[in-house]
């Protein structure tokens, strides 16, 4: 956690808004430690987010890329 404040590049970051492994809480700092990240929470508590939410995932992501060129 230290050392995501040294990214630079636009980033998104997709969190289980129910997380049951470690904290959801964790990406909240993530988001803040990272400057210009985004921080999008699904109603899930799926830690792999991608599998089950794989259209999702493609839409916010070509979202955030198309602000983000």
């Amino acid at each position: 956690m230290n050392e995501v404040s040294a990214i630079t590049a636009p980033t998104l970051i997709v969190a289980a808004a129910m997380e049951k492994i470690g904290h959801a809480n964790a990406y909240r700092e993530m988001s803040q430690r990272i400057a210009g990240s985004k921080l999008l929470y699904y109603d899930t508590t799926a830690h792999n987010i991608c599998d089950g939410y794989a259209t999702r995932c493609i839409e916010d992501l070509m979202t955030f890329l198309k602000k983000h060129p």
